[in-house]
Order: C-alpha cells, then sequence, then structure tokens
C-alpha cells in the first residue's frame, strides 16, 4: 500500500517557478516509473498507479510546489518519517542482487544533480527504472505483500511438512546447496525438475530458493565445472545465492503427501493404506547409550545431559542398597548418531562414577500411515472409461496410456505410485494400477493377471501435488515467503 510521507528536507531551486514546477513534474513521472517497477516485482498492487496520476495532476495545476508529497512502496517507510536510509541499507547489503539497485543508484544521481539547481528530466526518462515486462505484469496480476525468513526457518517448515527420515535410505533429500549465511529468504519457486531453463526462469524471478522435487545432486559430485548441465546449475545457485532443497520420496511417503494426491484421481477412494509401510527411528533417534551409577550419582549426571538438544532420559531402578547404602540405578539415553561424542564429552567432565557403559543401535519402528504407494477402495465401482476420464482431469492431461485386462469393465480396488511404480506395485492384487512409468514386461505380467494398467510418464504424475504443496507451505511459513510454482517445468516426454 502507497503512503504519503513528508520529506525532511524540500525540495528547492533558486530558479523561479517555472523550473520548479519543471522539476516537480520530472520527479513525478520518475516516481510513476518506479512504481511501475515495483509492480513488476510484485511489490505494489496496480491500483496504485492512479495515487502519481492525480499526483501528476496536482502538479500541473500548480496545487503543489514543492517535493514534500513523494511516494514510495509502504515496505519501506512509515507515516510520517522519510526512510530512505533503511531502504539503502537493504541495497547496500544485498548489492546488485537487490531489485532497486539500479534504479535508487538513479535516484541518487537525481538528488546530487538537484541539489546543484539542474533539471535532469532528459537524463532521468533516458535512465529510467525498469519498465515493467509482459512476463512480470502477468506473473504479478495478483500481488501478496512479503517479507522473508532465515534460511533454516524455512528448512524447518520443510522438514515438519515431511521428515527426511521418511525418505527411502537410497535417495538424496534436504538441504543441498546452502549459500553462506546470513541468507534470507523473500521468493520460493517449487519445481519437479531443476532443468537448466527452470534454471533460468529462478534467476529471472530473482527466488533466493528453489524447492526442487527430484534431487538435482543424486550422484556424488566431485567438482563443480562447467561439463555437465548439472554442475553449472549448482554453479548458478551459488552465484546467485539461491539456496536449494529436495523433498522427494520423503513427500511420497507422507500422509496427505504426492501419493495420497494422485489415488484421488482415480475418484472417491477409501480406506487407504500405503503399499510399503515407512519404518522410521523414533524422534531420529538411532543411538542408545546405558550405564549404571549410583542414586545420588544420578542428578549430577543427568543435569548437564538434560541441557544437549535431542536426548532423552529413561531411569530405571535396578537394586535397592541396604540400609544407609545408595540405590543403583540404569540410566538410558537416545540420540542422533552425532550426539554420542558430545554425551561421551559430558560424562567424562563430570568425573562421575558409572559401570557397564553400552552404545547400541536403535531399531527403526513402523509409521502408521507413512509409506510408499496407496491402495483403495471405490465404493460404488466405477467403470474403467470414467476412471481414465477422472485421472486426465486430475493430473491436467489429454491422453494416458492405457493397458487393459480382460473380463475386468468395472474397478473396486485400485493402486498407485507416483513416479516409477515398478517395484512398488509388483505383485499388489487390485483392478488397476496406476502410476508413471512401468517396463513393457511388468505391464504385460499385470494385465495377465486380471489388472488394468494406466501409466501417464513419469513427473505427470508428480508435478499436479506441486500446486497443494504452494498453498500449504505458504501458509505454514505465515504469509512471509512467496511461493510460485514453476511455469516452465514439464515432463520432458510429449506426445506427438
Amino acid at each position: 500500500m502507497l503512503q504519503f510521507v513528508s520529506l525532511a528536507k524540500p525540495v528547492g531551486l533558486a530558479t523561479g517557478f517555472s523550473s520548479r514546477f519543471q522539476l516537480l513534474k520530472t520527479v513525478c513521472y520518475s516516481l510513476h516509473s518506479v512504481s511501475r517497477a515495483l509492480c513488476s516485482y510484485g511489490l505494489l498492487e496496480k491500483s496504485c498507479l492512479k495515487c502519481h496520476a492525480r499526483l501528476l495532476k496536482r502538479f500541473t495545476a500548480g496545487a503543489c510546489r514543492t517535493a514534500q508529497e513523494l511516494t514510495v512502496c509502504g515496505d519501506y517507510t512509515s507515516a510520517g518519517s522519510f526512510s530512505k536510509k533503511p531502504l539503502l541499507q537493504k541495497v547496500r547489503e544485498t548489492g546488485r542482487g537487490h531489485p532497486f539497485y539500479g534504479q535508487f543508484r538513479r535516484f541518487q544521481g537525481f538528488q546530487a544533480s538537484s541539489a546543484q539547481g539542474a533539471c535532469p528530466q532528459d537524463t532521468l526518462r533516458a535512465n529510467s527504472p525498469l519498465q515493467t515486462s509482459t512476463h512480470h505484469r502477468q506473473r504479478c496480476s495478483t500481488v501478496q505483500e512479503t517479507g522473508s525468513m532465515e534460511l533454516q526457518e524455512v528448512v524447518a517448515v520443510l522438514k515438519e511438512i515431511a521428515s527426511p527420515s521418511l525418505a527411502g535410505s537410497w535417495d538424496n533429500v534436504g538441504l543441498l546447496v546452502e549459500p553462506s549465511p546470513p541468507h534470507q529468504v523473500r521468493k520460493i519457486l517449487l519445481t519437479n525438475d531443476l532443468t537448466p531453463p527452470v534454471m533460468e526462469e529462478a534467476v529471472d524471478e530473482k527466488v533466493n530458493m528453489i524447492v526442487s522435487y527430484h534431487p538435482p545432486i543424486f550422484a556424488p559430485l566431485k567438482r563443480i565445472t562447467q561439463n555437465s548441465w548439472k554442475e553449472r546449475i549448482v554453479g548458478k545457485c551459488l552465484e546467485n545465492r539461491i539456496a536449494m532443497f529436495s523433498p522427494h520420496t520423503s513427500w511420497d511417503a507422507a500422509a496427505d503427501g504426492v501419493n495420497d494426491w494422485l489415488i484421488r484421481a482415480c475418484g472417491d477412494v477409501t480406506d487407504l493404506k500405503p503399499l510399503e509401510q515407512t519404518e522410521a527411528y523414533r524422534n531420529g533417534h538411532t543411538k542408545k547409550l546405558s550405564f549404571i551409577t549410583s542414586s545420588t550419582e544420578v542428578e549430577k549426571v543427568t543435569v548437564p545431559l538434560q541441557g544437549i538438544p535431542g536426548v532423552e532420559i529413561l531411569r530405571e531402578t535396578l537394586s535397592r542398597g541396604n540400609a544407609g547404602d545408595a540405590d543403583m540405578m540404569k540410566l538410558s539415553l537416545t540420540c542422533a548418531a552425532s550426539t554420542v561424542a558430545t554425551i561421551l564429552n559430558e560424562l567424562q567432565k563430570g568425573r562421575t562414577n558409572i559401570a557397564s557403559l553400552e552404545c547400541s543401535d536403535m531399531a527403526k519402528l513402523p509409521s502408521l500411515g507413512f509409506g510408499m504407494g496407496r491402495v483403495g477402495q471405490l465404493n460404488p465401482p466405477v467403470a474403467i472409461e470414467t476412471v481414465v476420464s477422472n485421472i486426465k482431469k486430475h493430473l491436467g492431461l489429454q491422453h494416458v496410456q492405457l493397458a487393459r485386462t480382460e473380463g475386468k469393465a468395472q474397478i473396486s480396488t485400485v493402486a498407485v505410485c507416483a513416479g516409477s511404480g515398478s517395484s512398488v506395485l509388483r505383485g499388489v492384487t487390485a483392478d488397476l494400477y496406476l502410476t508413471g512409468e512401468m517396463s513393457h514386461h511388468e505391464i504385460l505380467d499385470a494385465v495377465y493377471r486380471g489388472t488394468h494398467v494406466i501409466v501417464c510418464n513419469h513427473s505427470n504424475t508428480e508435478r499436479g501435488f506441486l500446486q497443494v504443496m504452494q498453498s500449504r507451505l505458504s501458509g505454514l511459513l505465515g504469509g512471509k515467503v512467496e511461493v510460485v510454482v514453476s511455469q516452465i517445468d514439464r515432463d520432458p516426454l510429449t506426445v506427438v
């Protein structure tokens, strides 16, 4: 929202009213251009441009003869004060990466020329701020007021949505590229695949973070050069200070994740269950430390350990001491593997009397409702033609590939797996398989065991979930960060 603010020092000229009027008119034209640039970056509502038109009319009528009613973006000002300094501080901190770097360098030049009594109308018009491109007008037709969040705060929210512990052991999920701190995130781009065209889109959109469903870094990188397209993407992220996060199979396994979204394409499906139950460590704890100490030593041992994040302590009385003797107690601590060394250091510093120290691995436990793939029931059964139509509409596709089985016109049980469903769907009893891709022989095997198969190309069974995640992530971030979905990302295969 625009606000009128008073300049600490009105712009004045030693020349007559005509020169002052010409200067003020030039200022208004320049600010109008700045506003168009603000609008192009999504920081100003288009309706506010009318304010500048009204100001220009007032200047023309001679009603305002000083520059006491200049307008700037309300994100950077507060009514009654001219807060140019905080904005310039932001520009200096960000440097050339700041969207208003060029504009306000020119505005500073205007102030310098005004102090000398010049009327830099031609200079201002020649060096006017960036004009609103057609692409930016389309992207910013609906403006959202956003702020910023620290990178690790955003990562914490993403991990709350789907813990990396849900991902396959073979997968590479989490924060893959981290610019040097501090790194503020104002805009996030969601994409299914981070390809070179999507990377260019991210740079053009001036995003600070990319959430790529598929991990761009999968096989280990030994160097970051210009020799391969994935290395070039990592280099671009580092050059432009763009963080990269990948959730992949953690989104697949999560409750209300990719597979739950995909199975809804078949219709009103009930009794949903994962095809492969995910097992995970409780609270991410992979190690268990246990030792025996006397009851008189317990507090001395546990107090410093309670200050270590992510440590859980269980006390167990082993034996009662005789009259005047202390009871013996067993303490069991569960923690992440990275915390074990810290615990041992604390025990050593405390010089406590402990015995029978053991360290063992924790077992993974089934995570109810979490896992790969989904199976569910259509009640009442639905014709295969209706299911195909529903899938096309849900995924936004004109064509899908269908392998029919004989003698089964109605669908009661459906099993789905986003992406490649070959291993997850193998041997599952269902009337229909829905997935992105399966091999020729796996499809033949399913068909002649009495199961219809629909394949839609790998990423077409995943990409639509980004629209769901856009709304969900924006809400969890409290609207402080703008979240957009790539307009360029698409499956590499098309029907021709």
